[in-house]
This record gives C-alpha cells, sequence and structure tokens, in this order.
C-alpha cells in the first residue's frame, strides 16, 4: 500500500458534497465511491486522490460482478492515498 500523503490545510467541502466519508483534503470535493470487495472508496479526479473510509458498511458489493471489482482496483492503484477531511459538524472548516 501507498504512503498516506498529509495536507496541512482544511479545506470547505464542495457545494453539494456530503463530507460524511471525508473529502479530497486539498479541495473539499467527493466523487463516486465503489468497491473493490468489501472496501468502500471515494475519489477526486481532480486531486488524483482515493481514500478508504469503510470495508463491509454497504452490502451493495456483494451483487457487484468480480470484472467491476478489479477493473476499481486498477483505478486505486493508480492513484495518489490521502487521509481525508473530516471537517466538523456544519461543514465550516
Amino acid at each position: 500500500m501507498a504512503d498516506i500523503i498529509p495536507f496541512p490545510h482544511k479545506p470547505t467541502p464542495k457545494e453539494g458534497v456530503e463530507p460524511y466519508f471525508g473529502v479530497c483534503p486539498e479541495c473539499g470535493g467527493q466523487e463516486e465511491g465503489f468497491n473493490v470487495g468489501g472496501n468502500h472508496f471515494f475519489v477526486c479526479h481532480e486531486h488524483n486522490t482515493v481514500w478508504n473510509p469503510a470495508y463491509n458498511l454497504f452490502s451493495g458489493w456483494r451483487d457487484e460482478p468480480a470484472e467491476m471489482h478489479s477493473a476499481n482496483e486498477r483505478q486505486v492503484q493508480s492513484m495518489r492515498w490521502v487521509d481525508p477531511y473530516y471537517p466538523p459538524e456544519g461543514g465550516a472548516a
């Protein structure tokens, strides 16, 4: 697994982003969530970042084809692993 990259500033979550599972520590964004087996990932394509906030929280991964999980794993491996930013309740940094 890659080294986790810490970020010193605290971004404001982008409009429309639900920060419950964290946001990109660079911009406050969060794009699609996807699964690799029972691991759930969220990404920011703008900054090529990925984080893994949960395991086996959403049961839908069991119904997804193995090919989808393989493609998702390739995507995860090509991105930078980060610790997501969790803004204080209310979303303000």
